[in-house]
């Protein structure tokens, strides 16, 4: 068998064979870049899909956050409500426990001035409320010596006005007409008929 003769110059079959080689490489890069063009869009598809995820957990996740401070502040608010209740509760209680009835302050003067003794001067009276007493009595006064301060306890606790007496103290200071016994009692005033009357 008789091989064919080759016409075709060695410079036009490189040429042609230059020619496929570039067109098959011109192929495969615009496949490859078609691929990368596909992959990226993927990519950016799925960066968004997870940005879009991300953004839906921040805002759930302040969503919470403001929640909960919301609940931190009605507890707060619930607390101070629940305080100012048990005030109120008691100041009830305080004005259930007068049952309609008011303190007889001018009697309750009156007869305190007639239990002070010779000797004994009072400089102050004042009152705070006292659980299951009516209230509670301070008295701050002077005397030209311990004994009628004694004395002036004794009358007190006799009078059936108070119970409770206590001294808080007694001190002695001088004064241009000679010694004075400055002294201070805490007493609680006794309910009776006569200490409260109806309104």
């Amino acid at each position: 068998m008789k091989n064919g003769i080759n016409l075709i110059p060695d410079e036009i079959r490189r040429a042609r064979l230059i020619k496929k080689a570039r067109g098959g490489l011109i192929t495969t890069g615009v496949v490859y870049v078609a691929v990368l063009g596909v992959v990226f869009a993927a990519q950016q598809m799925e960066i968004k899909n997870k940005s879009a995820a991300l953004s839906a957990i921040e805002a759930k996740r302040d969503s919470l956050l403001s929640s909960g401070s919301r609940q931190a502040d009605l507890g707060r608010r619930l607390a101070d409500i629940r305080r100012a209740e048990t005030g109120l509760t008691q100041r009830l209680g305080a004005a259930a426990g007068l049952s309609g009835k008011k303190i007889a302050w001018a009697y309750i003067l009156k007869r305190l001035s007639r239990e002070v003794p010779e000797g004994v001067w009072l400089r102050g009276i004042s009152t705070s409320e006292a659980g299951s007493a009516l209230k509670r009595v301070r008295l701050t006064g002077s005397a030209t010596a311990n004994r009628p301060v004694a004395e002036f306890i004794s009358a007190l606790e006799n009078s059936g006005l108070f119970t409770d007496l206590s001294l808080t103290y007694t001190q002695k200071r001088e004064h241009q007409s000679g010694p004075v016994y400055d002294f201070e009692l805490y007493m609680d005033l006794r309910k009776t008929e006569d200490t409260v009357h109806d309104w």
